[in-house]
């Protein structure tokens, strides 16, 4: 939503940090409850996808962030930088 909004980078930063920590329990969300697509939004600022299954089904919807994913969004948000 940060990235989509067009907010500055430290909260996108920060919302980054929030997708990962929800990716680590099993809530990342491929569409939030406020419908923002994060499929569209990863790719909007060219990172992909490719490895993960995007699932945009409300009662399918939280997933763990693991595998490529998680790498691809730490490198380009400079988490931990």
């Amino acid at each position: 939503m940060a990235v989509s909004l067009n907010l500055p980078w430290h909260l996108q930063q920060e919302a980054a940090r929030r997708v990962l920590h929800n990716g680590r329990v099993g809530y990342f969300e491929w569409t939030t409850h406020y419908g923002f697509d994060m499929e569209k939004t990863l790719k909007l600022v060219g990172i992909s996808v490719e490895g993960e299954i995007p699932v945009h089904d409300p009662g399918l919807n939280y997933r763990y962030v693991n595998g490529p994913l998680e790498p691809r969004i730490i490198e380009y948000f400079e988490i931990g930088k």
